[in-house]
C-alpha cells in the first residue's frame, strides 16, 4: 500500500504526490481512494480506487539515483523498430510508452530522435503524431529525471551529455 507524501508516477500523468488515501462516494459508490496531485499540475487530482488493481498497477515507484543513471546510460543501444506505417508505428509506440517500461519508452524517444535526424538532412519534418508521442515520453521521462537528479530539463539534458560522452 501506498502512503500519503509518496511522489510516484501515475500513467501518461507522470509525477504525482499521494495527497490523500479517503473514502469517497463518486456516482453512489463509497470506496477508498488514492488522491494523487500532479507535480506539474496543482489544479488536477486523481481519484485512484485503492481497489481497482490496474488502476492501482499505473502507480509506480520511482527509480532510484542508481538504475535512472543505468539508464542513460543504455541510451545509445536502445531503439524501437521504425514501423513504415504511420498509423501502426504510433499504435505501437503509444503502448510502448503507456507500459511505464522507462526502457521502452526511452528506446521510443531514440528511435523517434534519430528518425527527427535523418528528416532534418533532407528538409522534412516529423509527422505530428511522431512528435506527440515524442513529447509525452519526453515529459515522462524528464520530468521523473529532473525530481530524481534535482535538476531542470536543461541540466538533465546536460548530465545525458556528458555522461554519454564520457561512457563512448
Amino acid at each position: 500500500m501506498w502512503k500519503i507524501g509518496e511522489i510516484i508516477l501515475y500513467g501518461t500523468q507522470g509525477l504525482c504526490k499521494i495527497e490523500d488515501i479517503s473514502v469517497r462516494d463518486f456516482l453512489g459508490q463509497t470506496q477508498e481512494y488514492y488522491v494523487l496531485g500532479p507535480v506539474s499540475d496543482m489544479k488536477s487530482t486523481f481519484y485512484v480506487p485503492v481497489s481497482n488493481e490496474v488502476l492501482c498497477g499505473r502507480m509506480r515507484k520511482l527509480l532510484t539515483k542508481e538504475l535512472a543513471y543505468d539508464l542513460i546510460l543504455s541510451l545509445p543501444h536502445l531503439q524501437a523498430p521504425w514501423i513504415e506505417n504511420d498509423k501502426l508505428r504510433a499504435n505501437e509506440f503509444k503502448a510502448l510508452i503507456e507500459s511505464g517500461d522507462r526502457e521502452k519508452t526511452a528506446s521510443v524517444l531514440r528511435a523517434i530522435w534519430l528518425k527527427k535526424g535523418d528528416l532534418e538532412k533532407v528538409g522534412k519534418k516529423l509527422r505530428a503524431s511522431d512528435q506527440s508521442i515524442f513529447e509525452k515520453g519526453e515529459k515522462i521521462l524528464f520530468d521523473e529525471f529532473c525530481f530524481i537528479f534535482s535538476l531542470d530539463k536543461n541540466g538533465v539534458l546536460s548530465m545525458i551529455e556528458k555522461t554519454l560522452a564520457k561512457g563512448a
